[in-house]
């Protein structure tokens, strides 16, 4: 399909030189786990207590969390939240190389798959409820040009979606913005520019309908977050905010509420260990890894937004 197409085009033009690289200084891949590749290297960044992740980490992480969101929607019965894990490489594909058509395909993309969610779900009245998008931000997505590996910050975009209206003719809109940036607002500049660019991919999907609203007409707003007391930790805190942003009970109201959100990351991190948070999701992630990665074949059958 099309979207396919468009991930063919993003491996191809921005990992080939950095797989050719790993593949020269004899860096094994340790485990391809739906697509996202991790590399010895990149299992000591997440493990060291000193490294920032580069984007292989938050996309493996961002790849696992979208996993287990469909296995619990497929145990429920396709009951459950609507939401979509991006691969960071996908936004800054999207920031640096799409074209307007290129952004109504991933528009198209993202709204069969949510579709696909609200019309599997049968219970009274979930179509009109909230989907969303998780969305890792890197500083690097504001900069006018393209640099593989580029960027020095982390933080998460919630984008919340709601149908125009229900049934099968509802368009997928955008109601709210929700930025969680760990270094206080270190990443406004490139959550804004990313914002304004899903924004545009939906409206320029939807044809330009009415309901398709601009992204300076949805409230942006930059939310209380847990804050690192370093300079390698935000792809942590980025990975923690999604985690904790997709629990179910907090996406069955049919409007979300900042504060609730706020309130969830604030529990999360408090009972993920408080100030030992980014040293216990370090560790939970690696431990994860490497269990799975022995004797594991490559997973390969899940499509990654």
């Amino acid at each position: 399909n099309t979207y396919s197409g468009i991930r063919c085009r993003l491996c191809a033009n921005t990992r080939a030189a950095t797989r050719a690289e790993r593949q020269q200084t004899m860096n094994p891949l340790l485990l391809n786990y739906h697509d996202a590749c991790v590399y010895k290297t990149d299992l000591r960044l997440v493990e060291s207590p000193t490294e920032w992740l580069n984007d292989a980490c938050i996309n493996f992480q961002m790849t696992r969390l979208q996993q287990q969101h469909n296995d619990s929607r497929t145990a429920n019965g396709a009951g459950g939240p609507r939401l979509l894990f991006l691969d960071p490489a996908v936004v800054s594909y999207m920031m640096h190389q799409c074209d307007e058509e290129d952004l109504a395909d991933l528009g198209l993309s993202w709204s069969a798959e949510l579709r696909r969610m609200v019309d599997g779900d049968h219970s009274s009245g979930d179509e009109c409820r909230p989907c969303g998008l998780l969305v890792p931000v890197n500083d690097h997505n504001a900069a006018a040009e393209l640099a593989v590996g580029g960027g020095n910050h982390w933080s998460l975009l919630l984008v919340v979606l709601l149908c125009s209206k229900a049934g099968e003719g509802g368009n997928l809109v955008v109601d709210q913005l929700m930025h969680f940036d760990s270094h206080g607002r270190c990443n406004a500049t490139a959550a804004k520019a990313v914002s304004a660019k899903i924004c545009q991919a939906f409206s320029l999907h939807n044809d330009n309908n009415a309901a398709a609203t601009p992204s300076n007409k949805v409230t942006f707003t930059h939310c209380s977050t847990p804050q690192q007391n370093n300079g390698h930790d935000c792809g942590i805190f980025a990975l923690g905010a999604a985690e904790a942003l997709s629990g179910p009970s907090l996406w069955l109201a049919h409007k979300i509420a900042v504060q609730d959100m706020e309130n969830a990351l604030m529990s999360f991190v408090d009972a993920s260990g408080g100030a030992e948070f980014a040293k216990r999701m370090r560790q939970k992630i690696g431990d994860w890894l490497r269990r799975h990665s022995k004797g594991q074949k490559s997973l390969t059958n899940t499509v990654i937004y």
